[in-house]
């Protein structure tokens, strides 16, 4: 687990490092990003690039869930 902020002006550099803390445990097979719903500027920071580079140039497998059904983020594609 790698517990991070998710929502604010600094939360893409913190969803960034708490990936990077994941990727460097042997102990992963795959990681979770995930946090419920709320407004698209509760959700912002997952649609931020850094964010999005970092799941798709993650060497484990990444699984996505964030917001409801209807909310897509870039971070999900």
């Amino acid at each position: 687990m790698s517990p991070t902020v998710v929502q604010g002006r600094c939360a893409a550099f913190h969803i960034v490092r708490a990936l990077k803390r994941l990727q460097q445990t042997e102990r992963c097979d795959v990681i979770i990003v995930a946090r419920g719903g709320g407004s698209l500027e509760d959700l912002w920071a997952f649609n931020e690039e850094p964010v999005a580079r970092a799941v798709h140039e993650c060497p484990v497998p990444v699984v996505v869930g964030v917001g409801h059904e209807s909310d897509v983020t870039l971070a999900e594609l």
